[in-house]
């Protein structure tokens, strides 16, 4: 009786030592390892080996560097490959210009505006950037001296070359001296080329004789009569 007692105390606790040694994980598994692919991943038991069901990534927010955009697994840590940055619209500031990426929203790098040709219109001129379309504020032209043709004068903006309407010479009151007489524009000083004097008919006095020049006015010095 004692040996059958013995024997199924022995017979027990072998049971309960294989059991055992089959099953390390039995009051749970302890997953510290992940494993992961293109689309899905995995936690691994680092004491049975056991591995749980797959999942799919969880990706929220993008993420940036120079070669484009990509997304990162919250859980595993995966990564994407990156994508280039899909830029559409400028944004202007002050004097340069940058994109922002559709997707990601990453920020291009600042660039300055580029200007070559002025856009003129009669109350100024501007200029509009050759990349982003952005114009500058319209300036007042800056007119300096006039330019003069046979029709008349005219200014030139110093800065972007644009020609005002040519207007007609003013003239007003003769210039004269002894030698002739002229006229000079009162708006911009040009003077026609001097011409010699036009007399009328002597006037005479009981002394001396003048004329007047029918022209500018101009009185010749009175001379004495010569007898």
């Amino acid at each position: 009786m004692k040996k059958f007692l013995y024997l199924f105390c022995f017979l027990l606790v072998s049971i309960f030592m294989l059991s055992s040694c089959g099953n390390p994980c039995k009051e749970g598994h302890t997953f510290e390892q992940i494993s992961f692919d293109t689309t899905t991943h995995w936690k691994i038991c680092s004491i049975c080996g056991i591995t749980e069901e797959p999942s799919v990534h969880n990706y929220t927010e993008w993420k940036s560097d120079k070669n484009g955009h990509y997304q990162s697994c919250d859980i595993c840590q995966y990564e994407t490959d990156a994508i280039a940055h899909n830029y559409a619209e400028f944004v202007s500031e002050l004097d340069q210009h940058y994109q922002i990426c559709s997707v990601c929203n990453a920020k291009s790098k600042s660039e300055p505006h580029i200007y070559i040709d002025w856009i003129l219109s009669d109350i100024g001129h501007y200029q509009v950037c050759t990349i982003c379309q952005t114009p500058t504020d319209i300036s007042s032209h800056d007119y300096a001296e006039w330019s003069i043709n046979d029709n008349g004068h005219y200014q030139i903006c110093s800065i972007c070359q644009m020609n005002t309407e040519t207007q007609a010479h003013t003239y007003h009151d003769y210039q004269f001296d002894n030698n002739g007489h002229q006229q000079v524009c009162s708006t911009c000083q040009h003077v026609i080329e001097q011409v010699s004097h036009t007399f009328d008919a002597w006037q005479i006095s009981a002394n001396t004789h003048a004329r007047i020049c029918t022209t500018c006015s101009f009185i010749e010095q009175a001379t004495a009569h010569n007898y």
